[in-house]
């Protein structure tokens, strides 16, 4: 499969956008508090409109008096295989000369450090639905993404093929079936919190009431 060749310039290239259940399932499963792995970065105005357009959920605080909108995605660090760029921060890096037997070539240098809890963006990558939000289709980084001539910001090392991902087509189904839920869920919840925006500081608290009850049983 592809992702077995990945050097992980998805997770130095883009910003990991991370949904309400994402927050707590890291929290949980690592049993850190989400100040340790969240950065709350403000949208600016020329980045709302793509923002929107790309189903992300922001958020008004009243810390600024609601001047802005913010979203939430993993925290970035300073990458150890290129310095000069960031990367995710759960990102485990090795220095890809140690890794190479002599007379071969190794570019696998990146692994997800928190792959069961990852977030549902990154399980799902490159899969997503077409925009009726029925049918699923596998983009091709590959091609579609502009070259940067970074070798850290590189995406896929070849053309993405059908054979890659047919044998997971199931799991692919029904876990991308469960993020489109999600990104709808936690969009709506952000349409209600900005209706009456409170202190960023009540806003995990908050969260954790949300998802703990939502599901609940019809009273007659």
């Amino acid at each position: 499969m592809i992702c077995s060749e990945c050097n992980g310039g998805c997770c130095r290239r883009f910003p990991i956008d991370i949904s309400g259940y994402d927050m707590i399932n890291i929290s949980k499963t690592l049993m850190i508090d989400y100040s340790y792995f969240i950065d709350v970065k403000i949208v600016k105005e020329e980045e709302l409109e793509k923002v929107q357009n790309n189903n992300i959920a922001i958020f008004k605080f009243t810390d600024d008096n609601c001047q802005n909108y913010h979203r939430f995605c993993l925290k970035k660090i300073k990458s150890k295989i290129f310095p000069d760029i960031l990367t995710c921060m759960f990102l485990q890096e090795w220095n890809e000369n140690l890794l190479k037997p002599p007379g071969t070539e190794n570019s696998i240098v990146a692994r997800c450090g928190i792959y069961e809890c990852r977030p549902q963006t990154c399980a799902n990558f490159p899969v997503k639905f077409d925009l009726s939000g029925n049918f699923p289709h596998i983009t091709n980084p590959y091609k579609e993404a502009k070259k940067i001539g970074h070798p850290g910001l590189e995406l896929c090392p070849r053309d993405v093929k059908n054979e890659d991902f047919r044998p997971f087509a199931d799991s692919i189904i029904k876990s991308l079936t469960l993020y489109h839920y999600e990104e709808k869920f936690f969009k709506a919840l952000a349409e209600y919190w900005n209706s009456e925006p409170k202190p960023y500081g009540e806003f995990y608290k908050y969260i954790e009431k949300v998802y703990s009850n939502r599901i609940s049983v019809d009273e007659a």
